[in-house]
């Protein structure tokens, strides 16, 4: 075995797929195994077992979890060999089934682990062996040693996490299955199907498919508005091309009718008409930003500051900008996280010739995109829970938390700020460009504008009074009305 800890947490959890309809829905996806070899990886205690269609002739079972390797044991006959041990590992020292190393399966079903966090050691032996495979979460790592088991034409079902879907650290993955491992069927549903357990992940997915060579069609089912599955022969189906679903690999895969909608009367991305940048960081936040404490009285990883007296709020000279002030002094900050359209920061950052030549050159900093920094532009949290939230921002440092859009135009400010803060907005990055909750720039520079957006900003003053409204619930509602009707009118025009 390999000689260090794989995993940074030595307690390893296992949710088990026993609610609703999820192992009836993969067994049936996976389709006949009679006569056939299948791989279980992490077997769990077996629930996909008892769906299986047909009488396999032999099942290698896979579990780090002695106890539930037991509970299989005791409830299944069939040819069952279970295997104790990390599928992961064993498949790593290519010595998975000592018997039979290179013992290849008819088919693979699982429920592998995620939200395992490989420790530094492993990870660098993983970087070693699969230098453009995302290595940090174990579920895609997981899915690539399982599919390489896999005969040619061989027949696989997983459940894991939706985010390889968009995610740009799983788009080696996405390759990997579309050039080898064709999927057929991708099932999107809520984690609650679950029943009590509670994942860090929103939304899950049922994927199957075949080994080989180039896409095929593929039938996609979105089930998240679904309180619980229905039975598969009663799930309404929305086909995609091969070819169509081959070309969005690297941006990603979304349900074409999520695509279609949202699409409509759309042309432009922000990223055509704006730059999306995310910012700074210290490396020392403690020692290099300060707050109001008459503003901030949580505790918080910085330090109170005479704000009146220490902090510049007035435009900085270029020189100023670039190297700092020759006293101690400080510049308004934009940290991640809500806030509103006009809300006035109560972070700062320090901006002495010290602290900026620190920022530039210790190896912990990240002086990135100074250039954007002191601009005038539009704030967007990168970690966002529900609605997305967009704040104007002028005059200010932005840090790695935040996404700064910087239109080329300031005549579309006004329009920007409220796009952005609309529900229609939110729903498209959700459904159509990235349903995790971290919104990198890549993904922020992805959302589509509708069609008449330059004309929109004859609009300009009444955008400005509707982010002015002193009540969110009503600012958010007027916001809403004016980009539906602006969708409304163009899509009728």
């Amino acid at each position: 075995m390999l000689n260090h800890a794989l995993y940074t947490d030595d307690n390893i959890q296992a949710h088990y797929t026993n609610g609703g309809r999820i192992a009836e829905f993969m067994g049936s996806l996976l389709g006949s195994v009679e006569g056939k070899s299948v791989l279980e990886p992490a077997v769990g205690q077996g629930a996909f077992l008892a769906h299986f269609m047909g009488d396999p002739a032999s099942i290698d079972a896979v579990d780090i979890d002695a106890s539930a390797l037991d509970h299989t044991r005791g409830f299944y006959h069939g040819p069952l060999n279970l295997i104790h041990g990390d599928f992961i590992e064993l498949a790593m020292e290519e010595g998975l089934f000592l018997q039979s190393p290179l013992k290849r399966y008819d088919a693979v079903i699982s429920n592998p682990p995620y939200g395992l966090k490989f420790s530094k050691e492993f990870r660098r032996l993983l970087k070693a062996r699969y230098p453009d495979f995302y290595v940090r979460e174990s579920y895609g790592l997981f899915i690539k040693l399982a599919l390489e088991r896999l005969i040619e034409k061989g027949r696989y079902v997983f459940i894991v996490p939706d985010t390889f879907l968009n995610s740009n650290n799983h788009l080696p993955l996405r390759r990997f299955l579309i050039n080898h491992f064709s999927p057929s069927h991708i099932i999107l549903f809520r984690s609650r199907l679950f029943g009590t357990v509670q994942f860090g992940y929103g939304s899950f997915c049922i994927i199957a498919g075949d080994r080989q060579r180039g896409a095929q069609t593929v039938h996609w089912a979105d089930l998240r508005n679904e309180n619980a599955l229905p039975k598969i022969e009663s799930v309404s189906w929305d086909f995609e091309n091969a070819d169509e679903f081959a070309a969005h690999t690297t941006t990603g895969w979304v349900p074409p009718t999520k695509r279609r909608a949202s699409m409509v009367a759309h042309s432009t991305t922000l990223g055509d008409v704006a730059e999306c940048r995310t910012g700074i960081y210290t490396g020392d936040n403690t020692a290099y930003l300060g707050f109001d404490p008459m503003r901030l009285q949580r505790r918080a990883n910085g330090h109170a500051i005479s704000w009146s007296e220490q902090v510049r709020f007035a435009p900085l000279t270029e020189d100023e900008k670039t190297n700092g002030f020759p006293a101690q002094l400080y510049v308004p900050l934009i940290r991640g996280g809500h806030r509103e359209p006009f809300e006035q920061t109560f972070w700062a950052i320090k901006w002495d010739h010290a602290a900026v030549h620190h920022y530039r050159t210790d190896k912990k900093a990240r002086l990135q995109n100074s250039r954007f920094y002191f601009r005038e532009g539009i704030a967007l949290p990168m970690v966002t829970s529900g609605r997305l939230t967009a704040s104007y921002m002028e005059n200010s440092v932005f840090d790695q938390g935040v996404v700064g859009v910087f239109p080329r135009s300031k005549d579309l400010l006004p329009f920007l700020l409220v796009y952005l803060n609309s529900t229609y907005v939110s729903r498209v990055l959700k459904e159509t460009i990235n349903p995790s909750a971290n919104n990198s720039a890549r993904y922020i520079s992805r959302i589509p504008l509708p069609e008449g957006y330059a004309e929109a900003c004859a609009q300009n003053e009444q955008y400005q009074k509707i982010l002015a409204l002193p009540d969110r619930k009503q600012r958010l509602s007027a916001i809403d009305d004016a980009i539906s009707g602006l969708l409304t009118n163009r899509s009728t025009s």
